[in-house]
């Protein structure tokens, strides 16, 4: 007895679901590592300033600026979602016009 085969054009959704799956997990995948990886560089920022002082001399800091915290945090939250939003099934169901 001959296995049975399906027609992909007739029955596209095996052959999508196997060939998409391995894609997204990819792209989650890479979405997810750039932006982990922009939020440790954002934590791990430095700004260079220059203080002079009233006698004349003038020293340079290298300073963790106030909003690196805040932005790498909501850097990886964003990337989170992002991944979560690319692994989840969706079925787009569109009405017909009336």
């Amino acid at each position: 007895m001959h296995p049975v085969r399906t027609n992909p054009v007739a029955n596209p959704a095996p052959l999508c679901g196997l060939r998409l799956q391995p894609v997204r997990y990819l792209l989650a995948a890479i979405v997810l590592g750039v932006s982990l990886a922009g939020a440790v560089w954002l934590h791990g920022y430095r700004e260079t300033r220059h203080h002079t002082f009233a006698d004349g001399g003038t020293t340079t800091l290298s300073v963790h600026p106030s909003w690196a915290d805040p932005a790498a945090v909501g850097g990886a939250v964003v990337g989170v979602g992002l991944a979560a939003a690319i692994l989840t099934a969706r079925r787009r169901n569109f009405a017909k016009p009336s």
